[in-house]
C-alpha cells in the first residue's frame, strides 16, 4: 500500500500547479486593465500623430512600405 501513496501525490501535485497558473492568469488580467485605461488616452494621441506623417499619394505609400520591408 506504500505505492498507492506516491501515486496519489502525483495527481495532487498537478492540480496544485494548475491552480497557480489560474492565479497568474488573473494577475495578467489585472495588469491588462490599467493599460486599457491608458490605451484610451493614448489612442487619440496616436490618431492625431498618424495623419501628419501619413503619405498622401499611392506611390509614396508604396515607397514607404518598400522602405519598411527593406
Amino acid at each position: 500500500m506504500g505505492q498507492a501513496q506516491p501515486r496519489l501525490t502525483a495527481p495532487k501535485s498537478t492540480p496544485g500547479r494548475e491552480t497557480r497558473k489560474s492565479d497568474k492568469v488573473e494577475d495578467v488580467r489585472h495588469i491588462s486593465k490599467p493599460p486599457d485605461a491608458d490605451g484610451h488616452v493614448s489612442k487619440p494621441l496616436s490618431a492625431d500623430a498618424e495623419p501628419a506623417p501619413k503619405p498622401t499619394s499611392k506611390a509614396e505609400l508604396e515607397d514607404f512600405l518598400d522602405d519598411l520591408l527593406g
